[in-house]
């Protein structure tokens, strides 16, 4: 007796359940929400809206007030400074070979390098492919180039 009040209680439920699905196809709440919006919009006056931004003195007012600030224009951080990469020294002082043939000593220390083939006399201080000789020594040559105020270098074997 049980088992069959069950089965008809399920029945019933299931036999709602498809009723209410037919009904929820049949009356489509969004469809008459539709039709409401558009008979308002129907009924509704047009507004008549002045887009000219140039009319009347409260433009003016406003375009004083605005171009009398000039912090305004201003970023609110300062963006961060990049500093530039290195100089590429090694690709600047291409075909330049430091020889082991040298001339005076001290102050007055020459040293033959090979630029580009060609064999010339330089001294502390000269410049080579626009980097200046900062140190001359019996295994190597110093070069320097200064780049915003920080002084790279590189040395380069005496051959």
């Amino acid at each position: 007796m049980i088992p069959r009040v069950a089965y008809g209680v399920g029945w019933a439920i299931l036999g709602l359940c498809i009723l209410l699905f037919i009904v929820g196809l049949v009356q489509n709440p969004v469809q008459a929400r539709r039709q409401q919006f558009e008979l308002a919009l129907a009924e509704a006056p047009p507004l008549e809206l002045n887009l000219d931004l140039n009319a009347g003195s409260e433009f003016e007012a406003w375009q004083q007030s605005v171009s009398g600030r000039p912090r305004l224009w201003q970023p609110l951080m300062e963006p961060p400074k990049i500093d530039a990469p290195p100089p590429e020294l090694q690709k600047m002082l291409g075909g330049v070979e430091p020889t082991r043939n040298t001339m005076g000593s001290g102050d007055t220390l020459r040293i033959q390098i090979k630029v580009d083939g060609k064999r010339e006399w330089f001294s502390k201080g000269h410049q080579v492919k626009g980097c200046t000789i900062q140190d001359i020594n019996d295994n190597e040559v110093m070069f320097t180039v200064v780049q915003d105020g920080r002084t790279h270098g590189i040395r380069v074997p005496r051959r």
